[in-house]
């Protein structure tokens, strides 16, 4: 556009998927600034692969629409409320990408921080990832941010590979490795447990030093010479001890899978009540622009009616009959209903019911004459479409008859005439004409145009009169 009405285009592009048959559903949202001279804003976008372009008109900001995964550039040309462009934008890229589910296909269940290390690597096979991949590790407590490795080549979408993952200063325990995508949808891997090399082997050499340490103590050397002494108290005491260890290790066991257990329902629970998020997510978006498009299609479809009224100028082009006045004109009143139920495209089908007025005065040789014209009357009408859905050219045609009041009062002097002469003629009339339509809101009409009459005046075979109205009119439009 002109630098001093340029059009700043910003572009958000809003991603919702619901999967149907494994094939993802997208929407897009493109928005615009407004133009202080813009009535309505045409949007084109070329698909840059097939250079196949596709454009719609619009009185919003923005546009949402479902475009297939790939590059695009688009414009949007301003037009203000004479149909005249106000502004035009440059062509700007952009790409749609399919969003994806990340996908652990495997990773090592335990994991060892290396002696003097801050790093943890961790090996894992992701696939569906992008540069703008979040990995986290995750405990009931923490959640920390790591990088991850992708695998060169290919597109910048989702559909890339990780061979590793790194993360500083992880804790020893017990971690979950989290994907998430640019898109929204996450992944969660089972249970890893991360070792802490320094800390162990410091927890062994303590633990050597103070057995060492208590084998010194008089009373470790009674006791073990006790136990010399004593061997089948203490084999009892042996077995004893394994059987309590038995049954405490099960029930460490026990308690580990009812753990599990329950930490699994709990993940499948919230994977359950995040999917119908989703899914009454993706109904509502469906709803509304299923009610936008029912919305369109009413606009595109079904009656448009208008009523009218205007004013013009009727030109009475010749007149044959001794009680006709021709080359004449006078201040003529119209009004109108025109309504069309067919639409195809930007052609528009329908008729209209009219009706004329127009009084002359006229000052002849010997008489004064008062004529008025009424005329009733039905046309065919053809529209189409000149500037989006706001500007028509229209074409008509059909027949009426035609009421004239017609009477003559000689002047004085005029011996020789009657007193006076006063007639109500009617004749039969064809009537055809061309308009330019314009409707710069949804209520509102304004036609402008001149229509044609032929009338057939009675008593000689040849006798006829062509008025003509030059004309405007404003009406509402239902």
């Amino acid at each position: 556009m002109a630098n001093s009405k340029k059009m700043l285009l910003l572009f958000g592009l809003m991603l919702f998927s619901r999967s149907f048959a494994d094939e993802p559903k997208f929407l897009q949202r493109l928005e615009w600034r407004s133009n202080a001279n813009a009535l309505e804003y045409k949007v084109e976008i070329q698909n840059t692969a097939t250079e196949e372009i596709s454009s719609f008109t619009t009185e919003k900001l923005f546009a949402e629409l479902s475009l297939a995964p790939g590059d695009y550039r688009y414009q949007v040309t301003a037009y203000d409320f004479l149909g005249r462009k106000a502004g035009v934008s440059a062509w700007t890229t952009f790409s749609v990408i399919q969003a994806a589910q990340p996908e652990i296909r495997n990773i090592e269940k335990s994991v060892t921080m290396q002696d003097g290390s801050e790093r943890l690597e961790i090996a894992v096979e992701i696939a569906n990832v992008s540069a703008n991949t979040v990995v986290e590790l995750v405990s009931a407590t923490t959640a920390m941010r790591g990088e991850l490795e992708i695998e060169k080549g290919g597109r910048e979408d989702e559909t890339k590979q990780v061979s590793k993952v790194y993360f500083q200063n992880v804790s020893q325990g017990e971690w979950r490795l989290r994907v998430t995508n640019a898109s929204g949808f996450s992944t969660e891997s089972e249970v890893i447990e991360v070792i802490d090399s320094n800390k162990t082997v410091g927890d062994f050499a303590t633990a050597v030093a103070k057995s060492v340490d208590e084998e010194k103590t008089p009373e470790v050397v009674a006791e073990k010479s006790t136990q010399e002494i004593e061997e089948t108290s203490e084999n009892v005491s042996e077995e004893t001890i394994e059987k309590n260890t038995r049954e405490a290790l099960a029930k460490a066991e026990t308690e580990r899978a009812a753990k599990e257990a329950e930490e699994r329902a709990a993940r499948e629970a919230a994977e359950k009540a995040e999917k119908e998020a989703a899914e009454r997510k993706a109904t509502e978006i469906a709803t509304k622009k299923a009610a936008e498009q029912k919305v369109l299609a009413a606009q595109s479809s079904g009656m448009d009616i208008t009523f009218a009224g205007g004013i013009g100028m009727m030109l009475m082009q010749h007149g044959l009959n001794d009680d006709m006045v021709g080359s004449e004109s006078a201040l003529a009143f119209l009004g109108r209903f025109s309504a069309f139920p067919v639409k195809r495209g930007a052609q528009r089908f329908g008729f209209e019911l009219f009706g004329r007025y127009a009084d002359f005065d006229v000052e002849e040789e010997y008489s004064a004459v008062d004529s008025m014209f009424l005329q009733f009357g039905a046309n065919f009408v053809w529209k189409h479409t000149l500037f989006g859905q706001k500007s028509f050219v229209a074409l008509k045609g059909g027949g009426g008859v035609v009421f004239v009041d017609y009477e003559a009062t000689p002047i004085k002097g005029a011996e020789e005439r009657d007193a006076s002469e006063h007639k109500l003629l009617a004749y039969p009339a064809l009537t055809f004409g061309a308009s330019v339509i314009f409707n710069p809101v949804q209520f509102l009409s304004l036609e402008a145009g001149v229509d044609f009459s032929l009338m057939f005046v009675a008593g000689r075979p040849n006798d006829c009169i062509m008025p003509y109205i030059p004309y405007a009119c404003i009406g509402l439009r239902l």
